[in-house]
């Protein structure tokens, strides 16, 4: 076995963390499940099903130790370590605060790889055992902190009131910007209440596994749940730029697991692209979703065939609602921390670049008129897309490659 040169060590010791001991005082709730986040991705690195997403090309940390010590009872008393393979400069990899159209080519193609990898239907869902079983038992049964779930319910009603506040003082580096050239003042005045009347339907069709979205009276409900897993995959959760490192030879390698579950591979797609892509990526924005649909097939194929594809024109209008559901979240609360004047690497685009903030609201306004317009409106079941390849890899049993937890080495979570 080659020795790595170097290695990455994560520890997480919730009773360190100030904003952790802040939310056990004030928001126990959000305590809970930022604990439980860290579990999510400590089991999720840990697991066979990882090795083997690895194995298939796919860049992720490759856990050498995992530690996890959660306490549901006491969410301040959790911990957890993990020592992982290190995407360094030294071996070719670099991370940029916005990706240009070139780079987000790149991250579109790997995202697709990892939605097609786990595809409901396809070759690792339908023959993984073990390793399937365990994947379901580590990750969020819906994936991603913007779904309903995990946010204030109040955040639905006080949508359009937030947007007006927080736009107004978004200053006139926001109301100058080219991005808004093509929407009047006022569609631009009631954006937030034209997107507050559809918003729980958006959330809905956007995290259909999600029980908060699909009990909200929105259009998804139980059965929007059933009609969508077809086209249920693992997604990311959290692809800002900040969690994406770029290798100088083309590839591109994902950190930062902790909002990984299911759900739909366009909700994925629609928060990369408002969260990590610079203005002029933006702009092309119709051609890089071609380039990602192209990447999902290709991959899918490559993988062992998927039943259940969306169709160019399915993936569109999932898209759709998801960059309303993305419009909800950041005009409702994110937008509270915009600063487009300080660098920053971890901020969201819409929160560092006003241009980026621009058009976030500009597709916001056009995907209003294609909701309206009947966009969202999946095709017959019968156009979807189905692929049956002879996969060019073969999944393998589970196996624990990984130390057993009482048999590790100490690695920072005791006191």
């Amino acid at each position: 076995r080659v020795r790595p040169r170097s290695a990455f060590y994560k520890r997480v010791v919730m009773g360190e963390l100030d904003a952790a001991r802040d939310k056990a005082r004030e928001q126990p709730a959000k305590l809970a499940r930022d604990a439980r986040s860290f579990g999510v991705e400590a089991g999720f690195l840990a697991s066979a099903a990882c090795a083997q997403l690895l194995a298939a090309g796919v860049h992720a940390p490759r856990a050498y130790r995992v530690e996890m010590r959660p306490d549901e009872a006491s969410p301040i008393d959790s911990a957890f370590s993990m020592l992982l393979s290190d995407f360094s400069p030294e071996a070719g990899w670099t991370q940029v605060g916005l990706l240009d159209a070139g780079q987000a080519r790149r991250s579109l193609a790997a995202l697709a790889r990892l939605h097609a990898f786990f595809w409901e239907g396809g070759a690792f869902s339908t023959s993984g055992g073990e390793a399937a079983a365990e994947l379901e038992a580590a990750v969020w049964p819906a994936g991603m902190y913007t779904q309903p779930s995990m946010q204030p319910a109040a955040q639905f009603d006080r949508l359009a009131a937030k947007y007006t506040e927080h736009s107004e003082r978004l200053g006139p580096r926001f109301h100058a910007a080219e991005e808004l050239a093509g929407v009047d003042s006022e569609r631009l005045q009631t954006l937030g209440q034209r997107l507050q009347r559809v918003a729980r339907d958006a959330a809905a069709e956007s995290h259909p596994f999600d029980d908060v979205a699909a009990g909200d009276g929105g259009a998804g409900g139980d059965a929007g749940g059933d009609a969508a897993r077809r086209f249920r995959t693992l997604i990311h959760g959290d692809p800002k730029a900040a969690n994406l490192l770029l290798h100088e030879g083309g590839a591109v390698g994902f950190i930062d697991f902790q909002w990984t579950g299911w759900g739909l591979a366009a909700t994925d797609v629609a928060h990369h692209v408002c969260a990590a892509l610079a203005p002029d990526a933006l702009a092309q924005e119709g051609a890089l979703l071609d380039h990602y649909h192209a990447s999902l097939l290709a991959a899918a194929a490559e993988f062992g065939g998927a039943p259940s594809l969306p169709s160019r024109a399915q993936f569109q209008a999932q898209y759709v609602a998801a960059i309303l559901d993305m419009g909800r979240i950041v005009f409702a609360y994110q937008w509270s921390r915009a600063d487009f004047e300080t660098p920053s690497l971890n901020r969201n685009g819409y929160n560092k670049d006003a241009r980026c903030a621009a058009w976030l609201a500009a597709r916001c306004d056009r995907a209003l008129a294609e909701w309206d317009a009947g966009g969202r409106s999946a095709e017959p079941a019968g156009a979807q897309l189905q692929l049956q390849c002879r996969p060019a890899w073969t999944v393998v049993p589970a196996r624990r490659w990984q130390v057993p937890v009482a048999q590790q080495v100490q690695a920072g979570c005791s006191a």
